[in-house]
C-alpha cells in the first residue's frame, strides 16, 4: 500500500514538472492537460484541502490563465480580420446581388440569429478558463491561510496571481484588495525580499494607471523606486566592504547591481510618463472649466433687498380709530396729457327705467343703408308685376 502511494506521488510530481516545462515552452494546451491530470491525482490521494495539493492548484491555474489570455488574443485578432474581410466583401458585391440576398435570405437570417442566441446561452452557462483559474487560486489561498505563517511567500504569490486574473477580468476593486494584502504580508515579514515588495508596488501603480488614478499610481511608482534605490545602495556598500567575499559572490553582486540600476531607470521613465499624464489631465480640466464653468472673477450683483433708511429722530406715523380717511383728490393731467378720472359710484334709479332708444339706420339717414333697402323694394315690385304681364299676354 505504501509502495503504491509512493509511486502515485512520484507520478504526480513528474506530471507537475512536465506541465511546468510546457508552460515555459508556451505549450498552453499541453500544460493545461498535464497539470490537470497531476491535480486530479493529488486530490484523489491527499484530499482537496491538503497542503500538498496547493502547488498543483497554483500550477494548473497558471496554465488556465495563460490559455485564457491566448484565446482572448486569438479572438480579438480573428474578430478584427473578419470585420476587415466583411467590409471588403460588401464593397465587392454589386447592388443587384445585395438586393437578391436581402430578398432570399430573410428567413435564413432569422434561423441564424436563433442559432447564435442558443450558442451564446451555452457559452454563458459554460465556465471559462479564466473563471476556473480564479477558483483554483482561491482554493490554494484558503489552504495557505489555514497553515498560518508557514507559507507567507507562497500566499503572497497567490495574491499576486489573483490580482493579475482580476486585472484581466477588469475587476479593479478585487485587484486592489489582493495587491494591498500582498503588501501587508511582505511588510509584516522581517526577512522579506525588498525586490518582491518593490515589484508589488509597481504592479499596483500599473493597475491604478489603468483605472485612471494617476496621482496614486505616481505615488506607488515612486515608492517602488525608493525601495530599489535603497537595495542598490546596500549592494554597493557590500561590494566596497567585500574583502572577505569570494570572486563568484562579487560577480553575482555586481550583476545584481547592474540589473537594479536598469530597473530603476525604467521606473524613472514610468514616473516621468505619469507626471506628463498628470499635466495633460490638469490642462484638460482647466480647459473644461473655461469652456463650461463660471469665470474666475465675477462681478457682485446688486442686492435686491431694500436699503435700510436711517432714522431722522421722528416717530413713525400711526393710525387711530378716530382718524377719518383722507379725501381722494384729482391729480390733474398726467401721462400723455390725459386727466385721471375719479371713479363715481352708480346707484340704481327707483321706478321704471326706460331703455335708451336706438335709432335705426333709416332714422339716421345713412345713405348706404337706404340705397340697399330701395334696391330690395324695387326687386320685390318687379317680381309682383312679372306674373300679371304673362297673364295679359295669354
Amino acid at each position: 500500500m505504501a509502495e503504491s502511494m509512493g509511486a502515485s506521488s512520484g507520478s504526480q510530481e513528474r506530471l507537475l514538472e512536465r506541465g511546468r516545462v510546457c508552460l515555459v515552452r508556451g505549450a498552453w494546451e499541453e500544460a493545461s492537460d498535464t497539470l490537470g491530470r497531476a491535480l486530479a491525482e493529488a486530490v484523489q490521494q491527499h484530499g482537496e484541502m491538503h497542503p500538498h495539493t496547493a502547488p498543483f492548484y497554483v500550477a494548473y491555474a497558471d496554465a488556465l490563465f495563460a490559455l485564457a489570455k491566448q484565446e482572448a488574443d486569438v479572438f480579438q485578432g480573428s474578430s478584427k480580420g473578419k470585420e476587415k474581410e466583411g467590409s471588403e466583401e460588401k464593397e465587392a458585391v454589386p447592388d443587384e446581388e445585395e438586393e437578391e440576398e436581402e430578398e432570399g435570405g430573410a428567413g435564413g437570417e432569422e434561423g441564424e440569429t436563433a442559432e447564435h442566441a442558443e450558442e451564446e446561452d451555452d457559452d454563458e452557462e459554460e465556465e471559462t478558463d479564466l473563471d476556473l483559474a480564479w477558483k483554483m487560486l482561491e482554493v490554494a489561498k484558503l489552504i495557505y491561510i489555514e497553515k498560518g505563517n508557514e507559507h507567507v511567500l507562497e500566499l503572497v504569490d497567490v495574491h499576486l496571481k489573483l490580482a493579475e486574473v482580476s486585472l484581466e477580468r477588469e475587476d479593479y476593486d478585487a485587484c486592489m484588495v489582493d495587491l494591498d494584502r500582498a503588501i501587508e504580508l511582505l511588510e509584516a515579514k522581517e526577512d522579506a525580499d525588498d525586490r518582491t515588495l518593490a515589484s508589488v508596488f509597481f504592479r499596483k501603480a500599473t493597475a491604478l494607471q489603468l483605472q485612471g488614478e494617476l496621482p496614486d499610481a505616481l505615488e506607488n511608482c515612486l515608492t517602488a523606486i525608493r525601495i530599489f534605490e535603497d537595495r542598490c545602495i546596500d549592494l554597493q556598500l557590500t561590494l566596497r566592504n567585500s574583502s572577505d567575499m569570494n570572486h563568484a559572490r562579487k560577480l553575482q553582486t555586481r550583476e545584481e547591481v547592474d540589473e537594479m540600476e536598469d530597473i530603476i531607470d525604467e521606473l524613472r521613465s514610468k514616473a516621468d510618463e505619469l507626471r506628463e499624464a498628470l499635466k495633460m489631465e490638469e490642462k484638460a480640466k482647466v480647459a473644461l472649466k473655461q469652456a463650461f464653468g463660471l469665470p474666475a472673477e465675477t462681478k457682485e450683483r446688486p442686492s435686491m433687498e431694500p436699503t435700510p433708511v436711517e432714522s431722522t429722530g421722528f416717530d413713525a406715523p400711526k393710525l387711530n380709530a378716530n382718524t377719518a380717511p383722507a379725501q381722494v383728490k384729482n391729480l390733474g393731467v398726467v401721462g400723455r396729457g390725459k386727466s385721471r378720472v375719479t371713479p363715481v359710484q352708480i346707484t340704481p334709479m327707483e321706478g321704471n327705467v326706460q331703455e335708451p332708444h336706438v335709432k335705426s339706420a333709416r332714422e339716421k339717414g345713412s345713405p348706404d343703408v337706404l340705397s340697399v333697402e330701395e334696391d330690395v323694394e324695387q326687386a320685390q315690385k318687379k317680381r309682383r308685376l312679372a306674373p300679371s304681364k304673362g297673364k295679359d299676354s295669354a
